[in-house]
């Protein structure tokens, strides 16, 4: 069985396009909407109601979308007080011993003949992780970070009743693979430790020290990938993101030179205004025009036809602070 979970907060932009081009090929959708703690500092209380859900339309996207084989279980979970963790906890521990989870944000869509291929492929019964290419698109449609190539995408097999999510991997190491294609997987033990040494790769699935390894398939680029329009949005939700995304990752990995950099700048704000690509003119190693044809149903996006002049976006940093809610501290 293959089941598709969704994690939505204010995704009306991709997340109808998505669900359409992934519907065909679940067993089952699971979407979950959510705020979590940190994006409640983050955005304005505008932005979010008052039992934490969405507000610009993905509830109702949701709600109305076509579901004759009754396939969707919706999750209107609202607030969430803690990590990430919680609700990719959620997704563990709602999938049978065998079975998989295919995790997919509301602003990733798949071409159905790729999304057929990693169904054949979970079918085949030969695979416990498939890892899967994107293409991440900034500003527009048009252009995709060329360094920004990613596994972000997994869709892995519960491999025991004592699986758990291990923050930053999902628990599939994100990188450790061999020639052979395996992949190391981290597992509690009798002593509720979890293993973290990666050394031990190879074709052994089980052994005493508690690892398992399993057998899984890299996608290339050339078979097809995930098209990811995280960027592709508003300058309030790109910076309603590019805060969150600080507060949860660089914060939860300790990546102590990110801070030094922000502490420079004075606040994650000003940080990122200076910093990321987004708010900044590209050089041509930093950003590739798309050649490449987009899934047929985003033709229909409001956003197909809108194209990035290649200047950097017009913003001041008070013009940014009046439209989110908390600068952040470095």
């Amino acid at each position: 069985m293959v089941t598709v979970f969704y994690k939505v907060f204010n995704e009306a932009d991709f997340l109808q396009e998505s669900l359409t081009t992934i519907y065909p090929f679940a067993d089952k959708i699971v979407v979950m909407e959510y705020c979590l703690e940190s994006m409640r500092k983050i955005i304005l209380p505008s932005r979010v109601t008052e039992s934490g859900l969405s507000v610009d339309g993905t509830t109702e996207i949701i709600e109305n979308f076509p579901d004759p084989d009754k396939k969707i279980e919706y999750k209107k979970i609202g607030f969430l007080y803690g990590g990430e963790e919680i609700p990719y906890q959620m997704i563990v521990d709602n999938i049978e011993l065998g079975d998989f989870a295919w995790v997919i944000d509301g602003d990733i869509v798949y071409d159905s003949k790729f999304a057929s291929q990693i169904c054949n492929d979970i079918k085949s019964n030969q695979y416990d992780v498939l890892w899967v290419p994107e293409v991440v698109f900034y500003h527009d449609l048009w252009h995709e970070r060329s360094c920004f190539f990613t596994q972000h995408q997994r869709v892995f097999r519960k491999q025991s009743l004592q699986s758990f999510y291990v923050p930053g991997c999902f628990e599939v190491w994100w990188i450790d693979q061999n020639e052979d294609g395996l992949f190391s997987y981290r597992r509690i033990n009798e002593d509720n430790k979890v293993y973290q040494d990666r050394r031990h790769l190879g074709k052994i699935y089980d052994r005493e020290d508690g690892y398992r390894h399993l057998k899984g398939k890299t996608y290339d680029r050339e078979e097809g990938f995930a098209f990811h329009y995280s960027y592709v949005r508003s300058i309030q939700r790109v910076l309603e993101k590019v805060l969150w995304q600080y507060e949860m990752i660089d914060r939860g990995w300790n990546n102590k030179a990110e801070r030094r950099s922000c502490a420079f700048f004075g606040n994650p704000l000003d940080f990122k205004l200076q910093a990321a690509d987004f708010f900044k003119a590209h050089e041509m190693d930093l950003t590739a025009r798309y050649d490449g044809k987009h899934p047929e149903i985003m033709k229909n996006n409001k956003w197909y036809d809108y194209r990035w002049d290649e200047l950097p976006i017009d913003i001041t940093y008070n013009q940014a602070k009046d439209l989110i809610g908390w600068i952040g501290e470095c």
